[in-house]
């Protein structure tokens, strides 16, 4: 059995960058001709559901109520208040192994199917994507990731100081069962939001493996004009 469920998180605000565009969310800025959250679902292929968080941007409008044939339904996050809370917000509907993705993240070359493979093969709680060989002010704007020989150790959001070369990604595969962690969190210090990074750092603590996985060759996450410059230039 495969991964089942999608779960796209696309309710940010984009303040930073939505003043150089014509469009209500990050998702629907147009890299290459297509708007951004299509990219991101066609990361989600294989999956037999969709559900999408989202705060009143109107990308259900663009998407609608199915994608290639996938059903898609829209979670309203009520309290912006960061990642593992939009993951706070769909739990309900979570019953079955979730591939995570990001509404405003994408990839050059990327490998979702592998990823998937990987999961089922090593049989452990949860994989993160990453991308390898980074600079270290790139790692600074996303997170860091500490391993042991691909077993994460420890997470860290917007470092002072890198571990190596490793970019984390909002890209990750987990079992439903996870979600329980969520219970406990903390706002991270730096952003003061309760981020995927802080909910995965709970799950490595109560003893579950988190696992690593080369997924693409590069990473956009688009928060400004010049991240939307590099993924135009460097993505299909």
């Amino acid at each position: 059995m495969g991964v089942l469920i999608g779960l796209i998180l696309a309710a940010g605000s984009g303040t930073r960058i939505l003043s150089e565009f014509d469009c209500s969310s990050k998702s629907l800025i147009k890299i290459n001709g297509k708007p951004v959250i299509e990219h991101v679902l066609s990361y989600a292929a294989g999956v037999e559901k969709i559900y999408i968080v989202v705060a009143g941007s109107g990308i259900e409008n663009v998407v609608g109520a199915d994608y290639n044939g996938v059903p898609v339904e829209y979670i309203e996050q009520t309290r912006p208040e960061g990642t593992a809370c939009a993951i706070e917000c769909a739990k309900d509907k979570l019953n079955d192994d979730v591939l995570l993705l990001l509404g405003d993240e994408i990839f050059q070359n990327i490998d979702v199917a592998a990823m998937k493979e990987f999961f089922l093969a090593q049989n452990c709680d949860c994989v993160i994507g990453v991308t390898q060989g980074e600079p270290e002010e790139l790692i600074r704007k996303n997170y860091a990731v500490e391993h042991d020989a691909g077993v994460v150790t420890k997470l860290d959001e917007k470092p002072d100081k890198t571990f190596n070369s490793l970019k984390g990604t909002g890209l990750c595969i987990f079992k439903p069962e996870m979600l329980r962690y969520l219970q406990s969190l903390d706002k991270t210090e730096k952003t003061g939001q309760y981020e995927l990074t802080g909910w995965l750092n709970a799950v490595v603590a109560a003893g579950k493996i988190c696992r690593i996985f080369p997924v693409a060759q590069k990473e956009f996450n688009i928060n400004s004009y010049e991240d939307y410059a590099a993924a135009c230039k460097e993505t299909e």
